[in-house]
């Protein structure tokens, strides 16, 4: 089995550039990552204002009752993947029951024996978690030869579960320009940068690219950093 959720996610983008309900998108969301990641279930729990936890949405009631009951024992695999912002895998039914002695009954109980939770993350702040639930006659596609694609694939839901949270509110005009200014800032240090390079280097300007963005990869920074370093330590070089 492969995991292409190539579809849900052009949906769901699609819905976002237009006057859009929140709600109808993650509902839409966890359907389709139930179907592509052939689950049972899927739930999302979030945080409050106030701090709490509660079911956003989830495919299906028992889903939903069981991320509230995880939300007010504060147990189980949601509660861990939105304290560590990482994922979270119990694949038996001892494993659930062993690992959280208070929801993983409850879990065991309704009929899951696999459960596996992806956090939902913005700027490494959690914002809640996806939580993908199997009963015992279905193949975990996470256990297949696809498995690594597909838990990218859970963890990409979950990401985008996260980006329609935090964009729910319309721009208007004047964040709609700042936001395009920046963008065009940083275009604007990323040419120079690449201009340096390819000078400093003997570069052709494509390569003076590759080698700006490998360099910002390898230093862990974001493209645009890593060129204000590279023109940044071009202007305080001493001139021969």
């Amino acid at each position: 089995m492969t995991c292409s959720p190539i579809r849900a996610f052009t949906r769901a983008l699609a819905s976002l550039v237009r006057d859009h309900d929140t709600a109808e998108i993650l509902a839409d969301l966890l359907d389709d990552a139930q179907t592509v990641l052939n689950a049972a279930a899927v739930g999302l729990l979030i945080r409050t204002e106030g701090g709490g936890l509660d079911v956003l949405t989830a495919t299906s009631h028992r889903a939903a009752e069981l991320e509230l009951y995880q939300a007010q024992q504060h147990d189980g695999p949601s509660i861990d993947a939105i304290d560590t912002v990482a994922p979270v895998h119990a694949d038996s039914a001892s494993a659930i029951t062993r690992r959280w002695p208070t929801a993983g009954p409850a879990i065991v109980d309704a009929g899951y024996v696999s459960v596996h939770a992806f956090p939902l993350r913005w700027h490494d702040t959690p914002l809640g978690a996806l939580n993908v639930l199997y009963v015992a006659d279905q193949a975990c596609p996470f256990r297949d030869p696809h498995g690594r694609e597909c838990l990218a694939a859970a963890q990409a839901f979950a990401d985008l579960a996260a980006l329609v949270l935090v964009q729910h509110q319309k721009m208007d005009a004047v964040q709609l320009r700042e936001v395009t200014e920046q963008a065009l800032a940083g275009r604007t240090i990323v040419e120079q940068a690449k201009g340096v390079i390819a000078f400093q280097q003997g570069l052709p300007i494509d390569k003076a690219y590759t080698t700006l963005r490998d360099h910002a990869a390898g230093e862990g920074q974001s493209l645009t950093a890593a060129a204000e370093g590279v023109v940044t330590r071009a202007t305080q070089r001493p001139h021969a």
